[in-house]
């Protein structure tokens, strides 16, 4: 019962007991490749779909100008998409530590604060989050603002083409061989109409496009949430188990400093140029002794 009460007493039983071995960082290394590669074939799907399918039906229910700028606004929201995703996904992590601290007992680098090791990579990361296999890459200081905004813009992304696509859905999934069916309407715009209702199910590509875009903004809502949670603390998911094992107060930082500092608003980088122009974030480089996401300042 003691156990289930102290959280020092559930650190000591996962060290003791649940420690992963090297094969299961191994196959989930593995599982990272195939997963971050699914992300790649959903984006030819959706792009595919929308080209040859949705952009041309929908023509039959919009006017002119409505269809130009919800095209887009799916252009623009789409790049910066993969923009985010992409900076996640190569970003290079930052140095762990310098000769003056401590030695990692698992990697044998210099690790400095807020640096924790991670097992899939066989590295230390400064400001470690977590490995997120739909990137195949560790999320920290390095990478974390990006990892952010590629979420925050791909929830509104999957709202506005659920809405962009709400007639082509509606009409194709309830009215399959019908007079409104993709393949037995006259569209001119749709230039490989006739090879993908030969060689493809339309009925199946809408299907599969409806379940992403319905069931990805719900998983997104409840990532974005927590994640504005750990930020507005200060904390990292790491350094948030930490101090909650270790009953540590609250960080002294307001939740404006914090999202400044997160977002490098600090450097007279305006908010909105922030969060509509896809623009890389500066490096970071610690300057303090606090464990908190103020701690790390970007360096000039």
């Amino acid at each position: 019962m003691q156990a289930l009460l102290c959280p020092n007493r559930w650190s000591l039983l996962w060290d003791r007991n649940c420690v992963p071995t090297p094969f299961f960082f191994k196959i989930v290394k593995f599982g990272g490749f195939i997963v971050s590669s699914f992300w790649y074939i959903a984006s030819v799907l959706l792009i595919f779909d929308f080209v040859v399918i949705i952009i041309p039906y929908e023509s039959l229910f919009r006017s002119f100008p409505e269809m130009i700028f919800l095209t887009l606004c799916s252009i623009w929201i789409q790049f910066v998409v993969h923009f985010h995703y992409h900076r996640t996904r190569y970003s290079c992590p930052l140095p762990p530590g310098d000769v003056t601290d401590r030695r990692c007992l698992k990697c044998q680098s210099f690790k400095g604060k807020r640096t924790s090791h991670c097992g899939v990579c066989n590295r230390c990361i400064v400001g470690l989050d977590h490995h997120c296999p739909w990137v195949n890459n560790c999320v920290g200081a390095h990478n974390h603002a990006h990892f952010f905004m590629f979420l925050v813009y791909l929830f509104i992304g999957m709202v506005f083409h659920l809405y962009f696509a709400f007639n082509t859905f509606t009409t194709q999934l309830w009215n399959t061989y019908g007079e409104t069916y993709y393949c037995n309407t006259y569209l001119p715009h749709a230039w490989l109409k006739d090879w993908t209702c030969r060689n493809l199910n339309p009925t199946l590509l809408l299907m599969i496009l409806c379940g992403l875009t319905c069931v990805t903004p719900v998983a997104m809502i409840t990532y974005i949430s927590w994640n504005v949670f750990l930020i507005s603390r200060g904390h990292t998911l790491i350094s948030w188990l930490k101090a909650f094992r270790d009953r540590a107060p609250p960080r002294p930082e307001t939740i404006t400093e914090n999202w400044r500092e997160f977002f490098a608003l600090s450097r007279c980088r305006p908010l909105y140029y922030v969060l509509l122009w896809p623009s890389s974030f500066p490096r970071k480089t610690f300057v303090g002794s606090l464990d908190s996401v103020a701690s790390y300042k970007y360096s000039l």
